[in-house]
């Protein structure tokens, strides 16, 4: 934050993920799949987000974009690569006891 009161806000960082399972569902054969032997179980990503915080006494309103990269690759081994990108936009609330 920059400022106390109404401010905007900038953010950024490291994510990591643990997957726990991966199932790969076809819908048309009504057929799923475990496939979590052919995918990594730890992902990094970078994070970004800009936003503008607005307090009101014990609540505070808040609007944020955010965006995410995957630096990590998904799949194990020398085929295809599938690395996860996302831009998300958050309105949200918050309360302050």
């Amino acid at each position: 934050r920059f400022t106390e009161g109404a401010s905007p806000y900038a953010a950024l960082g490291p994510e990591f993920s643990f997957i726990l399972a991966h199932k790969l569902t076809i819908p048309e054969y009504d057929e799923s799949f475990d496939i979590i032997d052919s995918t990594n179980k730890f992902i990094v990503a970078f994070n970004v987000a800009l936003g503008y915080a607005f307090p009101l006494d014990q609540w505070g309103l808040f609007a944020e974009i955010r965006y995410n990269r995957g630096l990590s690759d998904l799949l194990k081994g020398p085929g295809p690569s599938v690395k996860c990108e996302s831009v998300s936009f958050m309105l949200g609330g918050i309360y302050r006891p």
